[in-house]
């Protein structure tokens, strides 16, 4: 008897099922996206979760610096010849 496999595509070139992409890896590569983020911030932002004021300025202020110096540490792009 012949038993299909469930692959379901989860990036393009890369689909998940029958062992051919492990749990850490996904998460890991989940974590990377700024969508992902996106999503978790309004998941809890709508489900009531708030922080103090100046929690919020801290945090703010620590992910405005490390903007910066990813941005001063980091390579511009170049466009491949």
């Amino acid at each position: 008897m012949f038993v299909a496999a469930t692959l379901i595509k989860i990036a393009p070139g890369t689909w998940i099922g029958a062992g051919t992409v492990k749990p850490l890896k996904f998460i890991v590569a989940r974590l990377s996206e700024a969508s992902t983020w996106k999503g978790v911030f309004l998941i809890l932002t709508a489900a009531g979760v708030t922080l103090r004021p100046e929690l919020q300025a801290a945090i703010t202020a620590v992910g405005l610096s490390l903007t910066g110096l990813v941005g001063v540490v980091v390579p511009d792009a170049t466009p491949a010849e």
